[in-house]
Parts: structure tokens; C-alpha cells; sequence
């Protein structure tokens, strides 16, 4: 696809919504237009489509922003909204796409899982009183270890002086 069929197939997108079936190339096209870097557009195009095909190969991204190939080996416009969006930010605002729910799992709490970090919200009144305590629990501690060292900090200070 080229560079000046894009504006068609972004009337198209608009036309067909989140739901609007694209062809590799032309995902690549769309993304490569907007990007407007240095190298040309034929070889972000290839970059794009390469990146696209490691992303496929790839495991489901924790974040539930994996790129999927439907029937026909053809992608949908919302999911390369939200691939997109997190590979190349700030660009695609005015493609159409569904909001996505945050998957999560409901145990003891609500677990949510990142590549970062793991934390755990708690889904009742008694769970909220249990970290709230929980809480204050470790910040005694620490100033209770802070105190501690604070007086040992000062004692070798003191015991220094009195040798000298």
C-alpha cells in the first residue's frame, strides 16, 4: 500500500468503526504514516510489519494489549488502536475502538498484575480495616527501628567522645 491510499482507507476505518478489518499491509501503511520519521516510508513500513510479526510469535502481552490475527489472517482496528497506541504513543486518539475492560482476578481481593509489580485491593470493608491495621502495624515497626538505631547512632557518637 502506499502512502497516498492511506486518507481512503482512513475513510474507510471511520466508515466501519472498531470493527473495520484491515490487511498487514495495510496496517502498516496506517502506522507508518504517522510516524513521519527520517527513514522513509517504505522502510518503516517493513520495520512495522517485522515488529508486527514478533508481536504475533510472541506470548499474550500482560497487559492484554496483544495483537491478534482474525480470519483471513486480517486484524481489526480496535486491536491495532490499542497495539499501537502502547508501542507507539500519543498517535492513533482519533482511530475508533471499543474502551476495554482491565482483566483482573476477583480472590480475596482484586489482583492486579503488571509487568512491574503485583498489588492486591481489597474488595470489603473487613479487608480494607485488615490493610489499614496491617499498615500502621509496619509503620510502628519502622519507627520503632528507627528510633532503635537512632539511640545506638548516638550512644557510639557519645562513647567516642568519652575515649577521646
Amino acid at each position: 500500500m502506499k502512502l497516498d491510499e492511506v486518507p481512503q482507507l482512513i475513510e474507510r476505518i471511520v466508515r466501519e468503526g472498531p470493527d473495520a478489518l484491515l490487511e498487514k499491509a495495510e496496517v502498516t501503511a496506517l502506522i507508518a504514516s504517522r510516524l513521519h520519521k527520517k527513514k522513509g516510508f517504505r522502510v518503516d513500513r517493513n520495520a512495522i510489519g517485522m515488529r508486527i510479526e514478533r508481536s504475533l510469535e510472541s506470548d499474550p502481552d500482560p497487559h492484554g494489549v496483544e495483537l491478534r490475527r482474525r480470519s483471513g489472517g486480517l486484524f481489526t482496528i480496535d486491536d491495532i488502536f490499542f497495539w499501537a497506541t502502547r508501542n507507539y504513543q500519543g498517535r492513533f486518539g482519533d482511530l475508533p475502538h471499543r474502551n476495554r475492560n482491565f482483566a483482573g482476578e476477583l480472590t480475596d481481593g482484586f489482583r492486579i498484575r503488571t509487568a512491574v509489580s503485583e498489588r492486591t485491593l481489597p474488595n470489603s470493608i473487613e479487608m480494607l480495616k485488615a490493610l489499614v491495621q496491617l499498615l500502621w502495624q509496619q509503620k510502628d515497626e519502622i519507627e520503632a527501628k528507627w528510633a532503635n538505631d537512632t539511640f545506638a547512632r548516638k550512644a557510639e557518637i557519645a562513647a567516642r567522645f568519652k575515649k577521646a
